[in-house]
Formats: structure tokens, sequence, C-alpha cells
């Protein structure tokens, strides 16, 4: 970013668009929908989910949100990247937000709209990532490389890998990282831009093992590709997860036992960055905390000295 732009940038007030991916639940999904007003929203509902559970996911939408054409977003395929990406185009082209926030039906807002937009508007031009190169060492003994250099198909939650390794594309500063992210627009058109010019990293990516935790943080980490982003960017994740417990492939659902966890996402040294959502709610088992973070986000979010 050059100062010209910095200058604007400084005069500006961050918005911030949503893409979220959902495949079930629609009462949580409402309530997040309605948790984001009145932030423009790009929903995609995976093609598998039943028609009833879909259209009651559907029914009497807000203008605000729009709905993204439906593909299957399968556990571990580039499904999920497809409608990621989709997501991406739609907010870049149809609203003028510095922010673009990739979300899961599960996930939620910890702060009010008006102070994720004040956290944001320092960051106009900046990513909030946590993306690594690989190797990753927590990724097993290839640190996620073996998840590239061999063709992969998913089913019934199992891998099925093809013993046989492949060229992997030149060019690239291979990286991973959570698929949970809040893109600069500008990194968010870049990334659209690169897969419309490299068709051929597309048909690569769609025999990976979870593309959706490599194919975008590749892109991002490939300077020819998006441009500025390694140094426009912070290294952390914006959302709040339960990973506290040894040796498991999932967070848990969160309950009322885990505010003090949320209240603490919330309370940090003044100038660092606040958890913006946190994630996994349920409908029925997270609905008394539900109750408890809308309260808390009206509140203040609280500081402690640097």
């Amino acid at each position: 970013m050059d100062p010209a732009d910095e200058s604007a940038s400084a005069t500006r007030k961050a918005e911030l668009a949503c893409v979220v991916l959902a495949h079930d639940q629609p009462d949580q999904l409402h309530r997040l929908l309605a948790a984001l007003d009145p932030l423009p929203v790009f929903l995609h509902v995976d093609a598998r989910t039943p028609d009833p559970v879909a259209a009651a996911m559907t029914r009497d939408l807000p203008e605000r949100v729009r709905l993204l054409p439906r593909v299957a977003t399968a556990w571990a395929t580039f499904g999920a990247v497809q409608a990621e990406l989709a997501g991406y185009r739609a907010a870049v082209a149809e609203t003028s937000a510095t922010h673009v926030a990739l979300l899961s039906g599960s996930d939620y807002p910890l702060l009010s709209t008006a102070d994720l937009r004040a956290v944001l508007t320092p960051l106009i031009g900046r990513s909030i990532t946590y993306v690594a190169p690989l190797p990753i060492p927590q990724w097993g003994m290839s640190g996620g490389l073996g998840r590239l250099r061999y063709y992969h198909w998913a089913w019934r939650r199992h891998v099925i890998r093809l013993p046989i390794p492949r060229r992997l594309p030149r060019g690239l500063s291979l990286a991973g990282g959570p698929t949970q992210k809040v893109l600069a627009r500008e990194h968010a058109d870049a990334v659209v831009r690169a897969v419309d010019r490299r068709p051929e990293l597309v048909r690569f990516w769609r025999r990976a093992w979870a593309p959706d935790e490599t194919f975008v943080a590749t892109l991002l980490s490939t300077p020819s590709l998006v441009p500025g982003y390694a140094d426009h960017h912070l290294h952390e994740l914006a959302w709040l997860i339960d990973w506290r417990q040894a040796n498991i492939k999932g967070p848990p659902w969160l309950t009322m036992e885990h505010l003090p966890f949320l209240q603490e996402g919330r309370t940090v040294p003044a100038g660092s960055l606040p958890k913006l959502f946190a994630r996994k709610f349920h409908s029925t088992l997270s609905a008394e905390l539900l109750d408890a973070v809308d309260a808390l986000r009206q509140e203040p979010l609280r500081t402690t000295p640097a």
C-alpha cells in the first residue's frame, strides 16, 4: 500500500461483508444472520442439505443476505473452496466492504457490528489470517505436504490416497492454516483474479486433501498472485475456538461452561486484537450461552494495560 492509499485509509471507516457457509441448523443460522445485522451476508447452503432443511434455512431472509449458487461441500473436498471463492467474488463485486470474513453456520460474533467495524478500521488494507508455510510440524510427518503430493478422495469421512506422488505446482509458496479468515478487500479480489488466471491450480487442488486449509492460504502466500499480502496482514486467528482438550479431531460444542473462556477472548491488552468470532455453537446445546453472548456484545470491550 503506497503512502497516498494509507492516508486515504486513515480517513475511512471499515465495512465488513460476511461469507457464511452452512449446511444445517436453520434456527442457529437465522440467529447468526440476525447477529450480523446490518452487515451484508453472502450465504451458501450445501447442495447436499435436504430440501426441507434448506428451505427452512433460506426462508424469510432479509434483503442484505444474498444466496450463492449451491455446490456440494462434503468434508475435506474442494466444494468448500468453491463456495468460499464464490463468496469473495460476490462480496467484492456487490459491496464496498473493506474486509470479507469467512464464517461457518456454527460461528457467532463476539462483538457488536459497530465494534467489529471499529476494530477493523485501523486495519483497512490488512488481512487477519493464521497462515504458515508448509511444512507445518503439527500436520503430521510430511507437515501437510502429503496432502498435496498425492491424489486424494474423501469417502464417508475417510481418506483415500493414491500412493503415487505427483509433481507439485511450481512458483508457489505452499502454505496452510485454519479456514477461518478475515481478508482485506484487496486480497480477496486478488485471490479471485488468481483463480481466473490460473485454472490449472483449481484442477490440481481438486484432488488435494482438505484443500480448504491450503488452497487460499497458498494463493495468499504467493507474492506473484496476491501482491502486498506478505506486508499487509496480521498473523492471528480472529476466532476463539476451544482446542484445550488433547487429541480431539474437532472443537466441542460451546455451552455455558465456556462463558469465562469467551469473556477472556473479549478482554485484551490495549492495542491488541480481540477475538471477533467464536465457534462452534448449536441451536439447542448453546442456546443459554448465546443469550449470554448477546448480552456481552452490548458491553464495551474490556482492555487491560499493554
